[in-house]
């Protein structure tokens, strides 16, 4: 939910530039609203999985996290304003093009002094492009067609004790990954579905609910030609 402060006339008038309004009380980007105006160049993440992911890697301030598979840089604006100021986040995206255009995303919302956006496919080369990323994360995530291939390169990356989660559409590849993440000595191996649902709350008096149960309680009229009435105890449930 998002509350905009309504502007007095005199607020209004001393705004006024030429023909022109300024906008003085214009709304700081949040991740959400960061993620709504984002262009889609792959498919995004949005807040019921992005909140479960930060919170379950228990990002925080000071925080340090490697990503491979930027994107669109949705996750990735979420975990920079969870471990802002003092942590960072090391992105790695494989296309050179969605690597660049998200880097001017990020400095566009203030956010390059947090993320550091590498052009580098981490299957591949893994994520030792410099020493000091060596056992230098807090939390690893990856968002890859193929991210039983990076668990390899990934134990390089992770502290001990570090925290790692990979995010699959098919449970082929969450297979695949728990058995690389066995071989390397990872534990407490976990699989989640996380489901958003959205409901429509309505008052409803006593009286129409009476009124309600006793229509479905009258019998349905037979047919012509009909023994006997079709479904007479059939129930219906309020749709949302």
């Amino acid at each position: 939910v998002f509350f905009f402060k309504q502007k007095t006339a005199y607020e209004m008038q001393r705004g006024l530039v030429g023909s022109e309004m300024c906008i003085r009380d214009s709304l700081k980007p949040t991740p959400q609203l960061i993620t709504a105006s984002l262009s889609h160049r792959t498919q995004i993440l949005y807040s019921p999985d992005i909140s479960f992911i930060v919170a379950n890697l228990e990002m925080k301030n000071g925080s340090i996290v490697v990503e491979s598979g930027t994107g669109s840089g949705s996750l990735s604006t979420s975990i920079a304003r969870a471990i802002a100021p003092k942590g960072h986040l090391y992105t790695y995206e494989f296309n050179s093009e969605r690597a660049q255009e998200a880097n001017k995303d990020f400095i566009k919302y203030g956010l390059s002094d947090v993320i550091t956006v590498n052009c580098r496919d981490a299957v591949k080369d893994g994520f030792l492009h410099e020493p000091k990323m060596s056992h230098i994360a807090d939390a690893v995530f990856l968002d890859l067609p193929n991210p039983w291939e990076a668990i390899k390169h990934v134990v390089e990356v992770i502290k001990k004790y570090g925290k790692l989660c990979s995010f699959s559409p098919c449970i082929e590849q969450v297979g695949k990954c728990t058995e690389a993440m066995t071989e390397q000595g990872f534990i407490g191996i976990k699989t989640y579905e996380c489901l958003s649902r959205n409901f429509d709350v309505q008052p409803v008096t006593l009286e129409s609910l009476s009124k309600k149960e006793k229509e479905e309680k009258q019998p349905t009229p037979e047919a012509p030609g009909n023994k006997k009435a079709k479904n007479p105890d059939t129930k219906y449930l309020a749709q949302p």
